[in-house]
């Protein structure tokens, strides 16, 4: 227990620090197990409010505006599905456009695997070890749909709970201790 909450999550960045305009990103790691787990590895702009049309202190709509980018996303309730998602003002789960792949390997939890993606001025490709799986491609149709065209950092996270993470069903106690084990990090910018 920490404070009021029964469970506590950690989260790396490399917001200022490994900051990418276009590359590669691969992420070698083994995945925590059991449901009410949500280990993600995702990309958000260090400008998080680059096109944010209405911030107050009701709300903001940076998000899902400036856009999102998840590599790999996995809830514990559905072991062995892998989730690659783009987030933008106009895909996006919300208002029922989202944008996204998913792929079913056997041992996330036992094994290591490579979640990478590979982004252009057109395309984001979302691969696991070196096999592909998703494509996000840029229609050309403004920042809506494609905002992507300026720096993202990279987050590690192993959330517990949450919207998705609970849909499978209460948090199963029994599984606990978890966590993401991450053996690199290596984001590869683009030739200039």
């Amino acid at each position: 227990r920490y404070k009021d909450a029964a469970y506590t999550s950690g989260r790396l960045h490399s917001a200022s620090k490994g900051d990418l305009l276009y590359g590669r990103v691969e992420v070698r790691a083994k995945l925590p197990r059991g449901r009410g787990t949500w280990p993600a590895i995702w990309m958000m702009p260090t400008d998080s409010h680059r096109y944010a049309t209405s911030c107050d202190e009701k709300a903001c709509d940076a998000w899902p505006n400036s856009g999102e980018i998840d590599i790999m996303e996995h809830v514990g309730y559905q072991m062995n599905h892998v989730h690659g998602t783009m987030h933008t003002k106009a895909y996006y789960w919300v208002n029922g456009q989202q944008r996204k792949g998913r792929v079913l390997l056997t041992d996330v939890a036992e094994a290591f695997h490579v979640y990478a993606l590979e982004w252009t001025p057109e395309r984001i490709d979302v691969f696991v070890d070196d096999t592909w799986y998703f494509a996000y491609v840029n229609e050309h149709d403004g920042w809506e749909q494609w905002p992507f065209d300026h720096p993202f950092h990279v987050i590690l996270n192993v959330a517990v709970g949450g919207f998705w993470g609970r849909a499978g069903g209460p948090i199963d106690e029994s599984v606990f201790p978890q966590r993401m084990l991450v053996d690199y990090v290596r984001l590869y910018r683009r030739p200039r």
